[in-house]
């Protein structure tokens, strides 16, 4: 049996929460398309990526996080808090970038111009500015909120996942 390390329970982790959170906002993106967004439907679809963002990944770093202070226990390693973040982080960022990418170029690209021509009729966007806009992938164009949510979700889950997974104590033969 293969035996898994710290740092590939972390990647592990982040493929997992980039595929559900991609799942999760495209299947709520799509199925409030219909006929164009309202303007109540694009002022939720600018929050939603950050909003599903936010509750995978505060779910998911939790236990991403206990699975590598495991491992790091395990092997007699002193966990690196900054690492695992670190890890998390760019793994969560780069699947979800190219999920997003791949679904842009691959599947359909109507949610991104749909999105960007809510931008038009409701923040009255330059047609040049939305024309840039609409060439780039839905969640692209939601990133700032959804890397705002990733990393309040991980720095939040991390004390939470360092109380839930400690060092196990030594046993003190002085105590026997």
């Amino acid at each position: 049996m293969l035996k898994s390390s710290a740092n590939e329970s972390l990647l592990n982790t982040a493929l997992i929460l980039a595929l559900a959170s991609v799942f999760t906002c495209y299947l709520i993106a799509n199925l409030t398309l219909q006929e164009g967004f309202s303007q109540i439907e694009f002022s939720m679809m600018a929050l939603m990526p950050g909003v599903v963002f936010f509750f995978c990944t505060f779910i998911g770093g939790i236990y991403g996080l206990m699975l590598y202070r495991k491992h790091c226990f395990k092997e007699e390693k002193q966990p690196s808090t900054w690492l695992a973040l670190g890890i998390l982080l760019l793994g969560l960022l780069v699947v979800t970038g190219l999920l997003d990418a791949l679904y842009f170029f691959v599947i359909d690209k109507s949610l991104s111009q749909e999105f960007a021509n809510g931008f038009q009729l409701y923040m009255g966007m330059e047609q040049e500015e939305l024309e840039g806009f609409a060439e780039l992938p839905f969640l692209m164009q939601n990133g700032a909120v959804s890397i705002g949510a990733i990393v309040m979700a991980l720095l939040l889950a991390t004390p939470i996942a360092n109380s839930l997974a400690k060092k196990p104590e030594e046993k003190n033969p002085a105590m026997m």
